[in-house]
């Protein structure tokens, strides 16, 4: 049905748009800036292999989201449970940087 497709694509443009601005107000940075060494890694004369870079925190985070989702199918439709989905995204992240860190 189209009209489903629309209102999936709507609550996921809204949900992005969120996750950006959240991400940038806790992490901080420019999720779209890209250096010339993460575009092309080859250029990095350090090596950086245990450090993790805003983008990597940032497709890390949306990627735990989007597995979450399909695990919890019954939120593609609902706004306000894709947004605690996501929010609960951004919790398993602070809890692993914990353990870890």
């Amino acid at each position: 049905n189209r009209s489903s497709v629309e209102d999936v694509f709507n609550i996921s443009s809204i949900i992005f748009e969120k996750y950006a601005k959240i991400f940038i107000e806790i992490f901080g940075g420019n999720q779209y800036k890209r250096t010339s060494n993460q575009i092309n890694p080859k250029l990095n004369t350090k090596n950086k292999s245990n450090k993790c870079s805003h983008q990597d925190l940032y497709s890390l985070l949306w990627t735990i989201y989007a597995l979450a989702k399909t695990i919890y199918p019954l939120t593609i439709n609902d706004l306000i449970a894709s947004f605690h989905l996501l929010i609960s995204s951004f919790f398993l992240l602070f809890m692993i940087i914990g353990i870890y860190f």
